[in-house]
C-alpha cells in the first residue's frame, strides 16, 4: 500500500513535507502518474487499459514479499513511454505488413501479412515491460495460437496473460538511423569502453545487435551492453559498449517519434545531427528530430521457443498466415519495427 512516501503534509495551520505509509499515501502518486499517462497517450487510455499498463510496467520489489501485496513498485516513466508514442507497423518481404485479418479484433482473430497500408489493424505498439506487441485496433497481443513451440504455429491476437507465447525479443538486429546507416562499434572492437558512430549497413558483428525489451537491454559484438559512459545523464555523454551488469545506464526503451530512451529519459541521437560515416553517437534530450529516430530490423524470435516469426510466403501473397519456425537467417524472416 506504500512506504515511508514523501508528500505534502499539514501540520496545524502549517504546511510541510513528511513520509507516511499506507494507500492514503501511495493513491495520489498513482493517480499522478495517470494524469501523465493521459496527457502523453494519443487517445485516451480507458481505466483497465491503464490499470493493465501500471501493472505490467511496474517495477519488481527490492525484496521477495511473504505475501501477495501487489504488481510491484510503479515506474512512472515506464508507464507514460508505453502510451506515447504511436504505435508502428512490422513489415517484411514484399513490402507486406503484419495485419490482423479482416481487421478483426477480437481473441482468435488470425495473424497474416497484407500489402501495408497504414490502416489500423497495421498497428503495433511494444509494451516493454511484458515484451509484447499490442493491436492499436484490438489492444490485443500477438499471441502464438495454443502456447505451441512447435514449427509453424500460427498467430492469433488475444487479450495478454503474462505467457512466454505472448512475449517477442528482437535478434540480429540492425539499428537504422538517419540516411540508413546504422548502429556500430567502433574499430570493430567488443572492448569495454569502445564508443558507438553511424556507418553503412554491412551485417558485420559489430553492427549486429538484441533487444530484450523486458530487461531494456541492448546487447552487441562480444555480448556487451549499451552503456551510457560513467552513468552521466548530461547532454553529449557518449554511448560505449561495457560488460552487461543490469544497472541502469544499460536499460533502454522505445520512445515517440522512433527514439530509443536511457538513462535519465534521454535519446540516443547522432551527435549535432550528422548523417556522416563515423558521426559519434551520444544521449540528448529527446526533440523529435530525424537523427533521434531508430528503427528495428532484423529477427523477432519468440521468447517461449526462441523461433522466429516467420513468412512461408516470401512476401509474395497477400492473406500469408504468419507462424513461427527455426531461424535460419533467411529475408522471410527479417522484419522492420518502424515507428511514426
Amino acid at each position: 500500500p506504500g512506504t515511508s512516501i514523501l508528500s505534502t503534509y499539514r501540520s496545524g495551520s502549517t504546511p510541510s513535507y513528511a513520509n507516511n505509509s499506507g494507500t492514503s499515501m501511495a493513491a495520489p502518486h498513482v493517480a499522478g502518474v495517470v494524469a501523465l499517462m493521459q496527457s502523453a497517450a494519443d487517445t485516451p487510455r480507458t481505466p483497465a487499459q491503464i490499470e493493465t499498463i501500471i501493472k505490467d510496467t511496474a517495477r519488481a520489489f527490492p525484496a521477495t514479499p511473504d505475501r501477495a501485496i501487489g504488481a510491484g513498485i510503479v515506474d512512472a516513466r515506464a508507464a507514460v513511454d508505453a502510451v506515447a508514442y504511436r504505435p508502428g507497423t512490422i513489415s517484411g518481404m514484399g513490402g507486406k505488413c503484419l495485419d490482423a485479418l479482416n481487421a478483426g479484433t477480437g481473441n482468435g482473430t488470425p495473424i497474416q501479412v497484407w500489402s501495408c497500408s497504414g490502416v489500423s489493424q497495421q498497428s503495433w505498439s511494444l509494451n516493454g515491460a511484458a515484451a509484447t506487441f499490442v493491436g492499436a485496433a484490438s489492444g490485443r497481443v500477438l499471441d502464438i495460437i495454443g502456447m505451441s513451440t512447435a514449427d509453424g504455429s500460427q498467430l492469433q491476437l488475444w487479450d495478454a496473460n503474462g505467457g512466454g507465447h505472448q512475449a517477442w525479443r528482437f535478434a540480429n538486429t540492425s539499428i537504422v538511423g538517419i540516411a540508413g546507416r546504422v548502429l556500430d562499434a567502433q574499430g570493430n572492437s567488443s572492448a569495454n569502453g569502445t564508443q558507438l558512430q553511424l556507418w553503412d549497413d554491412n551485417r558485420t558483428a559489430n553492427q549486429i545487435w538484441h533487444y530484450n525489451p523486458n530487461n531494456g537491454r541492448i546487447v552487441g559484438v562480444g555480448g556487451k551492453c549499451l552503456d551510457v559512459t560513467g552513468a552521466s545523464t548530461a547532454n553529449g555523454t557518449p554511448v560505449q559498449l561495457w560488460d552487461c551488469t543490469g544497472v541502469a545506464q544499460q536499460t533502454w526503451s522505445l520512445g515517440a517519434n522512433g527514439s530509443i530512451r536511457g538513462l535519465g529519459g534521454k535519446c540516443l541521437e547522432a551527435a549535432n545531427g550528422g548523417s556522416a560515416n563515423g558521426t559519434q553517437i551520444r544521449i540528448w534530450d529527446c526533440n523529435g528530430t530525424t537523427h533521434q529516430a531508430w528503427n528495428l530490423v532484423g529477427e523477432i524470435r519468440s521468447v517461449l521457443s526462441d523461433k522466429c516469426l516467420d513468412d512461408p510466403e516470401s512476401g509474395n501473397t497477400n492473406g500469408s498466415r504468419v507462424h513461427i519456425w527455426p531461424c535460419h537467417s533467411g529475408p522471410n524472416q527479417r522484419w522492420t519495427y518502424r515507428r511514426p
